[in-house]
């Protein structure tokens, strides 16, 4: 199954970073089980030891199907009411907000993290950005990858609305995109035209009017 990983290392932010059997990690991302090797003493660094998700379910091919598998595949469609599950789980994580952080400033792809889909997760980066924090920016003048984790998680503790906030704006743009996609397949509705009555062809029977 895609996505599996260790289960005595498996997050959903590390499962849906692997790509094809065995567990393989892409290129660029650090496996969790790397992380647990190598210890911090800091504990916004060392969140997903207190993630809810971890000692949810101990069959990993459940905790791939409740997190990692993401419907825009199209070859693991999700499962609606698994999905359900799983974000509530992450509502009620205590940590949830430095995983918001992590996957965001990682530029995550998939899965579902810190109750978030990718697009909510790209909406939820552009508001704090909107507020001056360099979430997403890699250029030389940025701060460095743990500096912007730390900022972002600062902006989401003052801002606890931002979650929801993301959220209804990104279900506000699909309503809106879904509208538009129904007018097309019912083909947009043309206003009948006045019309214009036509010159005479003929004079014969008309009177003069001098």
């Amino acid at each position: 199954m895609r996505g599996q990983t260790n289960g005595s290392s498996w997050t959903p932010r590390a499962a849906c970073r692997c790509r094809g059997g065995g567990g393989s990690v892409s290129a660029g991302f650090r496996a969790t089980g790397q992380r647990t090797a190598q210890g911090s003493r800091d504990p916004d660094l060392d969140w997903w030891r207190h993630a809810s998700c971890v000692g949810f379910t101990r069959d990993v091919r459940w905790r791939d199907r409740l997190w990692t598998f993401e419907d825009s595949a199209r070859d693991d469609p999700v499962d609606p009411l698994w999905r359900t599950v799983a974000r509530r789980v992450c509502e009620e994580c205590p940590v949830r907000r430095q995983c918001l952080a992590d996957a965001i400033v990682d530029g995550v792809q998939w899965g579902l993290l810190g109750g978030l889909r990718r697009d909510e997760r790209r909406q939820l980066a552009h508001l704090a950005e909107e507020d001056g924090v360099p979430v997403r920016d890699r250029s030389a003048r940025s701060p460095d990858r743990r500096q912007r984790f730390r900022l972002l998680l600062a902006w989401l503790r003052a801002h606890p609305d931002a979650v929801e906030s993301a959220r209804d704006r990104v279900k506000a743009r699909r309503h809106a995109e879904g509208e538009a996609r129904r007018r097309r397949e019912r083909g947009a509705p043309t206003r009948a035209r006045p019309r214009t009555p036509s010159p005479p062809t003929s004079t014969a029977g008309m009177r003069p009017l001098f």
